[in-house]
C-alpha cells in the first residue's frame, strides 16, 4: 500500500502517460506496485491536476452560465456520454456551438466529482440523504426557518464585506474600498476589464477565490461599476461623477500605456542602433588612422569660386542582378561608378583652377537602407547588397577614401542632408566623418542635424535638402528666407541642392534657383519593376563664383 503523498506524486509524475489511451487499471497498478482502488485514487488526482491547469489557464465565464442554467441534469447525460441527446433537449439553453460541448461536460464533471482535491468546490451541492428519523426530528423542531444560505454580509459601520466562499474552511473579509476598487476593474464599464489573471496578481488573491469571489457576488463584466450599497445610498448626480472620474482615469491609464509603449519602442531602436552602428562606429575610430595627401597641381585661377560635389542617391548596399533588373548593381559596381565618375568631373573642374572650397552634402540616401533588417527608416523592405554592420563599414571607408580624393584638390566643407532611406546611417555617417577628420585642417564639418542646412559663400546663400519633404522650389526658397533671415537679406544669389528623384532638373522661382542633382545609383527589381529607368547615371559639378553666383555645371557619367 502506497501513502497519499506517494499517489500524489505518481498523478503529477505521469500524468501525460496515465492520460493516454490505452492503459488500463491493471497495467497501472503493476507498473506502480499500487492496488486497483490506489489506482482509482491516482486517476482522480490526475484528473483534478488538468483540472487545476485548465482553471489556472482561465475558464470561460460562460460554461459557469451554462452549468448554471442546465444544473445537475447535464451529469446524468455526460457520465453516460449521450451527447446527442443532451444538446438536442437543453443545446438552445447554451451559448456555444456543438463541438463546445465534450470539453464543457468533462469540466463540469471533474469540478463537481475530484475538484475537491484542488480546493475546488463543486457546482452543485450534493444532496445529503438523511434518516428518516432525523428528518422528522429537523421537521418537527421547526428549524428550517434557521436554515440560511446568504454568503455575504456587509457592515456598514466598518465598511467590511464578509464572504464565504465555497470549499474555504473560513469567510473571508475584505475591506470596502478593496472590494468597490476589484467591482471597477472588473467591470466593461471603462473598456477595458481586467482579466481573473490580473485581478489576483493587483489583490494579491489565489486565483480561486478570486473566481469564486466573483461569482458569490454575482459581479460580471457588463455590470455597472458601483456595488448595490453605492447605488442606494448615492444620488444618480453623485453616482454620474464618479462614473465621469472612472472614464477619466481610465482614459489616463491608458494615455500612460500608450506612452510607456512608445518608450519601449524607442528603447528598443536604440539598443538596435547602438549595437549595429555606434559600437560599429567607435570600433573603426578607435583603430583607423587619418592619412596625409598630397595635393595635385592644379593651375592657378582668374577668378575665386567653390564647386558643390554630393553623389545624391548614391544607395551603398543596393542589390539589382541582371536576370531581374537588366543590369548588376552591387557595391563593387557602386565604388567604381563613383570613383571613376569624380575623376572626370574633378579633371574638368580643374580646368577652371583650383577651387576655394568643395562643398559635399552627407547622406541623401547614401546608404539603401537604415536598419539592422535592412529597411529603409519607415520600415520598408530593400534588397540588399549584404549584412547591415558590413554595409555600414564599408560605406564609412569608401566616404572616407572619396573625401581624400576631393581635398587632393581643395579643402572639403561637409553638410548634412538625411535621406529618407536613411535618416540615421546618414546622421550616423556625419559624425563619424566629423570624429575622423577631427583635427585635419582641409575637412570641416557643419555640426547640425536640420531638416534643411544653409551655407553661405560670400554674396551665395545655399541650401541643402534631401527633397522628400519640402519638394516645391517655391516653398524652399520661402522657409531659406524665415529660416535663414539674415544670410537672406545680405546674399545677392539663393539657390537649393536636393536629391530625392535620380534625375537632374534645374527650376527657378523669383530668383531662388533650386538644382535637383542626378544619381550615380543603378536599379533593383522594384524600380526596375515600377519602370523607373534609364536616367542617366552621373555626378554633377556646380561651380559657383563667390560674387557672381552659378557660372557653369560638370558632369561625369558612369561607364555602367
Amino acid at each position: 500500500m502506497c501513502g497519499q503523498k506517494n499517489l500524489i506524486q505518481i498523478a503529477r509524475e505521469h500524468r501525460e502517460k496515465i492520460l493516454s489511451v490505452g492503459i488500463n487499471n491493471k497495467a497501472l497498478s503493476e507498473k506502480f506496485n499500487i492496488s486497483q482502488e490506489e489506482v482509482i485514487e491516482v486517476r482522480n488526482y490526475v484528473r483534478a491536476f488538468s483540472l487545476e491547469q485548465q482553471e489556472e489557464e482561465g475558464v470561460s465565464h460562460h460554461w459557469y452560465e451554462a452549468a448554471t442554467l442546465i444544473g445537475r441534469t447535464a451529469i446524468r447525460y455526460i457520465k453516460n456520454r449521450e451527447w446527442n441527446a443532451f444538446y438536442k433537449s437543453h443545446g438552445h439553453k447554451l451559448d456555444f456551438k456543438e463541438e463546445e460541448l465534450k470539453p464543457w461536460g468533462h469540466w463540469l464533471v471533474a469540478r463537481q466529482e475530484v475538484g475537491y482535491l484542488i480546493e475546488l468546490e463543486p457546482l452543485f451541492e450534493k444532496e445529503e440523504i438523511l434518516p428518516e428519523v432525523e428528518k422528522e426530528e429537523i421537521e418537527k423542531k421547526g428549524s428550517k426557518k434557521y436554515i440560511s444560505d446568504k454568503r455575504i454580509w456587509y457592515d456598514e459601520d466598518r465598511d467590511t464585506y464578509t464572504t464565504y466562499l465555497p470549499g474555504v474552511p473560513h469567510a473571508i473579509e475584505l475591506p470596502g474600498e478593496v472590494h468597490r476598487d476589484l467591482v471597477r476593474a472588473y467591470s466593461n464599464f471603462a473598456g477595458n476589464p481586467a482579466s481573473v489573471n490580473e485581478l489576483a496578481r493587483t489583490f494579491q488573491l489565489p486565483r480561486n477565490w478570486i473566481v469564486k469571489y466573483l461569482r458569490v457576488h454575482e459581479i460580471t463584466h457588463d455590470r455597472e461599476p458601483f456595488t448595490p450599497e453605492e447605488i442606494m445610498s448615492k444620488s444618480e448626480e453623485e453616482l454620474a461623477q464618479e462614473a465621469l472620474q472612472i472614464r477619466r482615469a481610465a482614459l489616463y491609464t491608458r494615455l500612460e500605456r500608450d506612452k510607456w509603449k512608445e518608450i519601449q519602442k524607442d528603447a528598443q531602436k536604440w539598443r538596435e542602433y547602438e549595437a549595429c552602428t555606434l559600437r560599429r562606429l567607435e570600433n573603426i575610430t578607435s583603430k583607423r588612422k587619418e592619412g596625409k595627401i598630397q595635393k595635385i597641381s592644379i593651375p592657378p585661377s582668374n577668378r575665386k569660386f567653390a564647386a558643390v560635389i554630393t553623389p545624391t542617391d548614391f544607395h551603398w548596399g543596393k542589390y539589382g542582378g541582371v536576370y531581374e533588373c537588366g543590369e548588376e548593381y552591387n557595391r563593387t559596381t557602386a565604388k567604381e561608378r563613383l570613383l571613376s565618375s569624380t575623376e572626370k568631373v574633378i579633371a574638368d573642374v580643374t580646368k577652371y583652377g583650383r577651387p576655394e572650397k568643395i562643398i559635399m552634402g552627407i547622406g541623401s540616401d547614401f546608404f539603401n537602407a537604415d536598419t539592422y533588417a535592412g529597411t529603409t527608416t519607415k520600415g520598408t523592405p530593400q534588397d540588399n547588397d549584404g549584412n547591415m554592420a558590413d554595409i555600414l563599414s564599408t560605406g564609412c571607408d569608401l566616404m572616407t577614401l572619396y573625401i581624400d580624393l576631393l581635398r587632393q584638390v581643395a579643402p572639403v566643407e561637409l553638410v548634412l542632408m538625411a535621406g529618407n532611406h536613411d535618416r540615421i546611417l546618414s546622421i550616423s555617417l556625419h559624425l563619424y566623418l566629423q570624429a575622423w577628420y577631427n583635427n585635419c585642417d582641409s575637412v570641416t564639418t557643419i555640426k547640425c542635424a536640420q531638416s534643411r542646412q544653409y551655407i553661405v559663400y560670400d554674396s551665395n546663400l545655399l541650401c541643402f535638402h534631401h527633397g522628400d519633404a519640402v519638394t516645391k522650389t517655391s516653398d524652399l526658397a520661402r522657409l531659406a528666407a524665415i529660416e535663414a533671415p539674415h544670410d537672406w537679406g545680405r546674399c545677392a544669389h539663393h539657390m537649393a541642392f536636393t536629391g530625392h528623384l535620380h534625375y537632374e532638373k534645374i527650376e527657378e522661382d523669383r530668383g531662388f534657383t533650386r538644382y535637383q542633382l542626378p544619381s550615380l545609383s543603378g536599379e533593383d527589381k522594384w524600380h526596375a519593376r515600377k519602370g523607373y529607368v534609364g536616367n542617366r547615371k552621373m555626378i554633377a559639378a556646380v561651380l559657383i563664383d563667390n560674387k557672381e553666383g552659378i557660372f557653369s555645371s560638370i558632369y561625369g557619367s558612369s561607364n555602367g
